[in-house]
This record gives C-alpha cells, sequence and structure tokens, in this order.
C-alpha cells in the first residue's frame, strides 16, 4: 500500500463471534442442549448440500472450521483452504480434513474420493455436539488411525468397503468387533432419529452415505419444520434463525426431497 495508486479488494461479511469449537469448549463438559444440536447440525448439512450442488468438497469440515453466533445460532461454513472442485475421474490429494474428521477412504489413501468425505466429517461433528468432545480423537496416522476408528465404530458395514477392508489389514472372516450402541459411544442418551442420522453418515461405504439435503430431509429434523410456522422460541429466547429459505436452485437438487425439506405451510404455498 506505499503508492496511492495501488487498489486492493475488501470484503466485508457479517460477523460471526466465535467458532463452534469455542462454543463446545464453553460448555463442556456438558454437550449442548439437544435442539441446539439439531438446529446446527441442520445447518452444516444444508450448507454442504450447496457446495456439494457445485461440486465443490470443502475437505475440511470441523467445529474449528465453523463460525456461529452463540445467541441466533445462526451457522456459517469457513475457511476453503483445503477446498476443490470434483471433476470426473480426477485424482485428489488424500492428506486432507484434520485427522479426527477424515473419512476411511482419505485414511486408505484413495486418490479419486467424492464429496461424501464431508458427509463423514459431518457426522464426527454431529457425534461431537452430541458428544461434546471428539468420537476419534488420537495422535494415529494412516493404518493406525483407520484401525483406531473401526475399534470405536465396529467392522459392522466393512465388508461393502472391500478396499478400505484391504487397507486396514483386518479379515472380517475372523475379526468381528460389533458396533456398540449410539448411548454407549456417546455416553449419555441418543434420540433414536438422531442415532439414524449418524449411521447414515458415518458408513465405511462412501456410496452409503446420506446426501446432505436428503440429511436435512431427514426425521432428525421435523421438530425443526414444526417449530417453525408455530413461531417457536428457542431456549434463550430468540426466534430460530433462517433455516428454510430455500433458494429455487437448493429445492432442484433433488426433487425426491425438495417438498419433504420444507414445513407444511411453506409446501401449501409452493403448490398453489
Amino acid at each position: 500500500m506505499n503508492s496511492s495508486k495501488q487498489k486492493c479488494l475488501l470484503m466485508a461479511m457479517e460477523y460471526m463471534p466465535m467458532t463452534l469449537a469455542e462454543l463446545i469448549k464453553k460448555h463442556r463438559p456438558r454437550p449442548l442442549q439437544m435442539i441446539y444440536v439439531r438446529i446446527i447440525s441442520y445447518q452444516l448439512f444444508r450448507g454442504l448440500g450447496y457446495l456439494h450442488s457445485h461440486c465443490v468438497m470443502h475437505r475440511d469440515i470441523k467445529p474449528e472450521n465453523m463460525l456461529i453466533d452463540p445467541l441466533t445460532m445462526s451457522l456459517k461454513l469457513a475457511d476453503f483452504g483445503s477446498a476443490k472442485f470434483l471433476y470426473a475421474n480426477s485424482c485428489s490429494a488424500t492428506y486432507v480434513c484434520t485427522r479426527s474428521y477424515r473419512a476411511p477412504e482419505l485414511l486408505a489413501r484413495f486418490q479419486r474420493y467424492s464429496t461424501t468425505v464431508d458427509v463423514w466429517s459431518a457426522g464426527c461433528v454431529l457425534a461431537e455436539l452430541l458428544k461434546s468432545f471428539r468420537l476419534f480423537a488420537s495422535n494415529k496416522h494412516g493404518e493406525a488411525q483407520l484401525l483406531h476408528m473401526i475399534s470405536v465404530l465396529g467392522t459392522d458395514g466393512l465388508e461393502r468397503a472391500p478396499q478400505i477392508l484391504a487397507a486396514s489389514g483386518l479379515d472380517t472372516a475372523t475379526t468381528i468387533i460389533p458396533r456398540p450402541r449410539w448411548q454407549t459411544l456417546i455416553g449419555a442418551w441418543v434420540p433414536q432419529d438422531l442415532a439414524a442420522l449418524l449411521d447414515a453418515c458415518l458408513q465405511y461405504d462412501p456410496a452409503a452415505r446420506i446426501a446432505p439435503l436428503r440429511a436435512c430431509a431427514h426425521a432428525s429434523y421435523d421438530e425443526l419444520r414444526i417449530m417453525d410456522p408455530l413461531n417457536t422460541h428457542m431456549p434463550n429466547g430468540v426466534r430460530l434463525p433462517s433455516l428454510f429459505n430455500f433458494s429455487q436452485h437448493e429445492l432442484q437438487i433433488d426433487p425426491d426431497v425438495s417438498t419433504h425439506l420444507l414445513p407444511l405451510h411453506l409446501v401449501e404455498v409452493i403448490e398453489q
């Protein structure tokens, strides 16, 4: 900026007071109230749905890379330093994403992966919101971290991801680790709908993971769809953040679930 003729571009963005990691830490050792878990994770999946519809992989989804207003519970995805456009048959670096949120195909060093790596990470974040601590916390790398992950989640479903199974070095015919209940893994009660959503995200087979907007349409968020038209307030007395102001683009990403994304009163308006 030494020259008066030099120009620079400045971008002014909405101020967000803290990261999601800071909010989780602030409430630790207690997890957030369940309604806040639903509000926060819903916005995470919605953000990923928008990104993925434009063939963008974030590749570093974690609480530190999410900004939140603790009063309104409005959430924003941040830090796109590892993000990448997804092209058909393209190879990508596997040393991406923070270890505790890294999908098994990345640990197995697959160079051809997809946006589903973000869905795995989102499942890890959802578990952390419920648990208040990281689900796969460790100092391990590569195969050792993959084995740690399997020791936590069990071997169920690993046979449907043969390349990941091969990378783990396990023989599921002789090594069977039952999948624990989520209440056991989290150390607290987990609603059945959120347990089902965790299962849908944390699949070893990338192709079996739920799509982000289908996650938004999941029964886990029916409570939010009921609260919205009733103008229900959050426990802190503040109105819900804008959760259902979907653009036409968003509603056209997956037409089969578009009406399931919206509260009934908005569906009726669209159908008219």
